[in-house]
């Protein structure tokens, strides 16, 4: 099964890996294309099924409807687990304190390589620039 938002470039692919559904979501995942990442979840939870892994490897951008979608879904009882995510939705997870989320699985692809920073090095960063700019 595969669902397509009617935006450019946004999609959705359900497949079954080792008897268990897997989401292969690409494009940018935002108030346009949210509804189509709700409505396969939903398909998988009124399947029967309870545990659904998502690859978000291939989304270029995430928001806060994209989070909704992920919530949405634990809350009508499907446990998520994100075996593969880009650097942009790793982001959004990490500020959402959601990054839990993300267990890459070897079984199923290998994982989009991430590296995790906590969001203290980053002020740490953004504090050294300003001081880089100034001058000081």
């Amino acid at each position: 099964m595969s669902a397509h938002s009617g935006v450019e470039d946004f999609f959705v692919q359900v497949t079954m890996v080792s008897g268990a559904p897997l989401l292969r979501v690409r494009g940018e995942v935002d108030l346009t294309s949210a509804s189509t990442l709700r409505e396969a979840l939903g398909a998988v939870a009124r399947a029967g099924e309870t545990d659904v892994a998502l690859d978000l490897s291939a989304v270029t951008f995430m928001d806060l409807t994209g989070i909704k979608a992920l919530a949405l879904a634990r809350r009508d009882g499907l446990r998520v687990r994100i075996t593969s995510c880009s650097s942009a939705v790793l982001r959004v997870l990490e500020v959402t304190g959601l990054e839990s989320l993300v267990q890459p699985d070897s079984a199923v692809e290998p994982p989009t390589a991430y590296r995790r920073r906590p969001l203290s090095d980053l002020n740490g960063d953004r504090a050294a620039a300003r001081r880089t700019s100034t001058g000081a």
